[in-house]
């Protein structure tokens, strides 16, 4: 047997395959904001009356879900889509029906804030099934309605 000759080979094959190896990668995406897309991305539902403007509940948004969808290239480079759906017609909102989103510019930031297409300023988190949308609204309302309306602090609790 010629085992001198196997031992190469063999040496070769090993060396091939421990260079295939991402060792140390643990799966991580190479850009943060790719994985807070991710975390993002998905059709979030509100429970119950998981809705509050300034404080006091609101009703109407008991069938409201809020659709987040993007590439990776487009949470890098900003502008990943939304849409929402489960709201009466005619109703008031601060919520168009569909429209975009962009991460804050600093990496740090773009972990809990992002920006809607018309610069509304929103501060998310994220745990486990639950998205926690925080902002401060002073636009007019996405339907015929009193600006008053929609005006103020809202805080939507969705869940996947």
């Amino acid at each position: 047997m010629k085992l001198p000759h196997i031992l190469p080979l063999f040496a070769l094959a090993l060396l091939a395959l421990l260079s295939d190896c991402k060792c140390g990668d643990k799966g991580k995406d190479p850009n943060p904001r790719i994985g807070y897309l991710k975390s993002l991305a998905g059709n979030w539902k509100v429970n119950a009356t998981n809705v509050t403007l300034d404080n006091k509940p609101q009703t109407g948004y008991e069938n409201f879900t809020l659709a987040i969808t993007g590439t990776d290239d487009q949470a890098v480079n900003g502008n990943f889509g939304f849409t929402t759906s489960g709201l009466s017609a005619g109703f008031t909102s601060p919520w168009d029906k569909q429209g975009t989103f962009s991460f804050a510019p600093d990496d740090a930031v773009a972990s809990s804030k992002i920006t809607r297409g018309d610069n509304v300023t929103i501060g998310y988190a994220v745990a486990s099934n639950t998205l926690t949308l925080k902002f401060n609204y002073q636009g007019s309302p996405y339907t015929a309605a009193r600006t008053s309306e929609v005006k103020g602090e809202w805080v939507f609790v969705l869940t996947k």
